[in-house]
């Protein structure tokens, strides 16, 4: 797996910066650690020791915005360390799921409230051909009461064979679907390239850690009907 040092260095500032946290001990944190080993797919010890490196090699910053945070580090950067970090990461990595692992969704969907009626009609056309789907309203009564953030984690990093997304700023920008792309894009690095996001591009954003690589299909090209026609002839693979 392709590891991008820069971005993981970029994004672990941003997130000390956007809590509060800008001393050099604040990469010792658990916030800090909590956050690398779910974004970047790191076990806790993994998250410790990436965290221990760029300490050791970034200066302690003072109160700064987020953006000169990040230009700074990128600037302060050498290849040695670069390299160094991009070994540790993949060698930290969990090994890829097992297969006979049996899922409990064949696909899970994660969309921003303006996109709920495109959800649910790929929902329905994804139950009418045998698959199961999760789906937030057929589960309401399931997760009541729950914690919501250990449960939706589980679903969107465990227990989905596919996660459908729907790109859209909206889904960029608001919570619970960050919180649910997270999760998503943990077990796609865990995953180490094996199929598991599938982009479904409502309005064009930017998505944070999804690659632009990734390949995906856009509402101007294809009808919701088309793209679960698609969708379900993958399932059937």
């Amino acid at each position: 797996m392709t590891v991008d040092p820069y971005r993981i260095q970029a994004e672990v500032l941003d997130f000390l910066s956007s809590e509060g946290l800008h001393d050099a001990d604040d990469f010792a944190s658990t916030a800090a650690a909590t956050y690398v080993a779910k974004r970047v797919g790191l076990d806790h010890a993994g998250a410790v020791s990436c965290l221990a490196r760029i300490r050791t090699n970034t200066f302690a910053p003072k109160r700064q915005d987020r953006a000169a945070l990040t230009d700074d580090l990128i600037r302060r950067l050498d290849r040695r360390f670069l390299s160094d970090l991009e070994r540790d990461v993949a060698e930290a990595l969990p090994a890829p799921p097992q297969q006979s692992l049996v899922a409990d969704y064949d696909v899970a969907l994660s969309f921003a409230r303006p996109q709920r009626a495109l959800a649910e009609q790929l929902r329905t056309i994804i139950h009418e051909a045998g698959f199961s789907v999760f789906y937030d309203y057929d589960f309401a009564a399931d997760l009541w009461g729950k914690d919501l953030a250990v449960e939706l984690d589980a679903i969107y990093r465990e227990r989905s064979r596919f996660c459908v997304i729907f790109i859209s700023p909206a889904y960029v920008e608001r919570v619970w679907p960050v919180w649910e792309r997270q999760s998503a894009l943990a077990r796609a690095v865990a995953a180490r390239g094996e199929e598991y996001i599938l982009p479904v591009v409502v309005e064009p954003a930017t998505v944070p850690g999804l690659r632009e690589t990734i390949g995906r299909v856009s509402l101007s090209d294809y009808s919701i009907e088309d793209i679960g026609s698609l969708l379900v002839a993958k399932l059937r693979k």
